[in-house]
């Protein structure tokens, strides 16, 4: 089975990070940890936000609204 490194995901102390599919995999010093996401952040990553990491999606709403804040001031 091959894995492929990834810079996705929460490093929590990890030294690398692996995906397979919806695996994500952590490899540490002495040991890895491995989870499973039900929606793979390759393929959507608003879903996988939505869904596998929620405690990030008020803050991406509101560097969204920030976001469309600062350019309707340029127009």
């Amino acid at each position: 089975m091959e894995y492929e490194p990834t810079f996705l995901g929460e490093k929590k102390g990890s030294i690398k990070q692996y995906r397979h599919g919806n695996l994500h995999i952590r490899e540490y010093d002495n040991y890895y940890s491995v989870h499973y996401d039900k929606i793979d952040p390759r393929n959507d990553p608003f879903g996988h936000i939505l869904v596998d990491a929620s405690k990030y999606f008020p803050g991406i709403m509101m560097l969204s609204a920030l976001s469309d804040y600062l350019v309707g001031r340029e127009k």
